[in-house]
């Protein structure tokens, strides 16, 4: 995928996500920095401190292991894990079950609501705390067939791309009922 591409289909799934009513009457606000093979979602993170919502976003705290901190502004991150911006480890952690919506990355996803991430296990040890929809933000390329499963596997609601906001079933029922 080059670059722009990758900008055409952010922009276009931003857009989607910024019109849902989802993101509309949400208050707390989880997202990601993204990495360059992931959804470039910075318009919304601007968007919500702009509108005065709660944006967190995740710092990576040990193997396995991250919170989602208060972000004011996006003048607080600073390299991290991995070369991403972070959150200070000083700001306000936001518990899980206050997160009103959380836009996920993906490295991959399938039409049930499975995702692949990088590998690291951090969102499959966070999103069983979850109780707000999830939604992943997917590249046209990151579409797959038969994601396989792990036990620990949690299926997401929904998943924006540049075509719309794509229901799960699955996803829906797992989370009992959340959207």
């Amino acid at each position: 995928m080059g670059e722009e591409q990758r900008a055409r289909e952010s922009a276009a799934l931003c857009g989607h996500l910024l019109q849902s009513a989802w993101y509309q009457a949400a208050q707390v606000v989880g997202a990601y920095w993204p990495m360059r093979r992931e959804a470039d979602v910075t318009p919304l993170l601007k968007d919500a401190i702009a509108r005065g919502k709660t944006l967190a976003l995740p710092l990576v705290e040990g193997s396995r292991a991250m919170s989602f901190r208060r972000v004011p502004s996006l003048d607080v991150l600073r390299p991290g894990a991995y070369g991403l911006l972070e959150p200070e480890p000083g700001l306000d952690v936001m518990p899980a079950e206050a997160l009103s919506l959380l836009i996920v990355p993906v490295e991959a996803v399938d039409r049930r609501g499975f995702r692949l991430g990088k590998g690291g296990g951090y969102y499959d040890a966070y999103l069983p705390a979850v109780r707000c929809p999830t939604i992943g933000a997917v590249m046209s390329w990151q579409w797959r067939d038969g994601i396989p499963l792990e036990p620990w596997d949690q299926p997401l609601n929904a998943a924006a791309d540049a075509d719309g906001i794509h229901l799960f079933e699955i996803g829906y029922k797992e989370r009992n009922g959340v959207l």
